[in-house]
């Protein structure tokens, strides 16, 4: 069997939606099939690259390399050549390392090494990565370090005006999670994805229209009486909840009170003020909504809590 390669667009697709990377990898050995439509070119992209960037920045950096007329069977090989002549600018290289293959935009000497730049998909640059830029930067610096490439862990996110410097150990949350945090889980949760042990879900969200398999995942929320019908409930959310509340009628249903815990709760992520509005979200749904028989007073309690 061939091996899967994770690269960006596949960790870009698990930010969006895990079950859809599961679908892609194993619908057929599932017996599911071939998704029938294809994505709305709003998931895929295009990535507005703003050639006239990366155009100045050649310019500006003599012995500079642009690889992306070269043929794709030869990419690679031509990136490490180029990178042995120290060049300073590789754009549109290629690099891998075990199961991992990279693709970056933009490879920048510096110092004995290498480190990956992204262009801006707006052209500004903001004080912190957007999570996509987080992912593919991580990527491909752990691609460089397990090749004894990489300059430094980061790299930079370049824009019309700016270029910003991103550090892969900065903190993005209160908690402390770091860029290479959130990477490092992504790619556990990926290989679990690819390995075939973990179960995924299908989901009611904004991007669902631009998804390959839309007709297919639509029905399933509905069947299954998924959480994410509720508006302003995300996968997050719902996998916080779905342990205990695996439908909007069993949520509906519950005595809400006795998971609360002051302002917390017993769910990861979710305060008490969050899990009243989901509870009363879930309660207005099952009253207005004639596909669950017999409303909210017919179902049956869920318990007070743990």
């Amino acid at each position: 069997m061939e091996q899967t390669l994770i690269t960006g667009s596949l960790l870009h697709d698990l930010l969006r939606c895990d079950h859809r990377v599961a679908l892609d990898l194993h619908s057929e050995s599932w017996g599911i099939g071939k998704a029938e439509l294809n994505d709305h070119p709003l998931w895929t992209g295009p990535l507005h690259v703003h050639e006239h960037i990366i155009q100045g920045l050649i310019a500006e950096n003599p012995g500079s390399v642009d690889l992306r007329p070269v043929e794709a069977g030869s990419r690679q090989a031509r990136t490490l050549l180029a990178m042995d002549a120290r060049a300073p600018v590789i754009v549109g290289g290629e690099i891998a390392a075990d199961d991992l293959l990279g693709q970056p935009i933009l490879l920048l000497q510096e110092d004995d090494g290498y480190v990956p730049g992204e262009v801006s998909r707006n052209g500004t640059v903001a004080v912190e990565p957007g999570p996509f830029e987080g992912v593919t930067l991580a990527l491909h610096c752990d691609i460089l370090e397990r090749n004894d490439l990489l300059a430094w862990p980061g790299g930079y996110v370049v824009g019309e005006q700016t270029i910003r410097r991103v550090d892969l150990h900065s903190t993005i949350a209160g908690d402390g999670t770091t860029l290479l945090d959130g990477y490092e889980d992504a790619l556990e949760n990926v290989r679990d994805i690819i390995d075939d042990v973990v179960v995924t879900r299908s989901a009611q969200a904004p991007e669902c229209w631009m998804c390959h398999w839309r007709g297919l995942c639509g029905p399933d929320v509905e069947r299954r009486d998924d959480l994410t019908q509720l508006e302003t409930v995300d996968r997050a959310t719902r996998d916080s909840l779905v342990g205990t509340f695996p439908t909007v009628a069993s949520l509906a249903a519950a005595e809400i009170e006795g998971f609360v815990r002051g302002t917390a709760t017993d769910f990861l992520g979710i305060s008490a003020e969050r899990l009243r509005e989901v509870h009363g979200l879930a309660v207005r749904f099952v009253e207005s909504n004639p596909r669950i028989v017999g409303g909210r007073d017919a179902l049956q309690r869920m318990p007070q809590g743990p």
